[in-house]
């Protein structure tokens, strides 16, 4: 039996973690999506974990139904302070997030330990530069961290109008100061081991322009493309 491979046939490609840091009131949901879409054509699947449902094991009542997305969002703060704090971890979700992958490993390998090839795991989202160095600590090269800004004033319309449509209510302006009060929360928490995005955001390997569809899309191919050393 011939042992010769086929040139033409590519080889499996490594697994790979990718980590966003967005601030709140920033499309995340539409990056990972142009993300998902860049990384098909490239022959990768993504699975997309959310680092503020991993809190929903240790407080199962964050995962009921809230009266607003304002309430919703302050409480997944609240909550990922809190156990920051009590482990006295700042990393703490991120190796919750390591758990989580290797859950989705063992589905698709058999063995937790063994990596998915063509996989990315896109992380949503990081909030501590614990959490990068930890990731970084783990899965060392196989881990790449996006930056995604938008500025302040587009984040608070943003936040605003997702608060305001939870409630029903069409007056988006009465809503700012509410999302102002959780952008200044997630930014900067003055514990240590609060929510620390403002710290986080600068260690990113690469940066995208949230700001914008057209931005969004072309940043997420441009990463793509370059993670995977497109010649041109």
């Amino acid at each position: 039996r011939s042992l010769v491979m086929d040139p033409l046939k590519p080889n499996d490609g490594p697994e790979l973690v990718l980590a966003l840091v967005g601030a709140v009131g920033t499309d995340l949901k539409s990056i990972s999506r142009e993300l998902e879409v860049e990384l098909r054509l490239v022959g990768y699947r993504s699975t997309v974990i959310k680092l503020s449902s991993t809190l929903h094991a240790i407080y199962p009542k964050l995962a009921d139904s809230h009266s607003s997305e304002f309430r919703r969002i302050r409480r997944h703060m609240k909550a990922g302070s809190r156990l920051r704090k009590d482990t006295n971890q700042g990393g703490i979700l991120a190796l919750l997030a390591a758990a989580q992958i290797r859950d989705a490993r063992e589905a698709l390998t058999g063995d937790p330990d063994v990596p998915s090839k063509d996989t990315v795991y896109i992380l949503d989202s990081i909030k501590h530069p614990d959490e990068v160095l930890a990731l970084r600590d783990i899965y060392g090269r196989a881990f790449h961290v996006l930056s995604v800004y938008a500025d302040r004033n587009t984040r608070r319309t943003s936040l605003a109008s997702v608060i305001a449509a939870s409630r029903n209510d069409s007056d988006v302006k009465s809503y700012e100061p509410k999302a102002l009060k959780l952008i200044q929360i997630d930014e900067y928490e003055a514990h240590k081991l609060g929510q620390r995005i403002a710290d986080a955001y600068p260690l990113a390997d690469y940066f995208i322009d949230g700001r914008s569809s057209i931005s969004i899309k072309d940043g997420a191919s441009r990463f793509v493309r370059l993670l995977f050393d497109h010649p041109y």
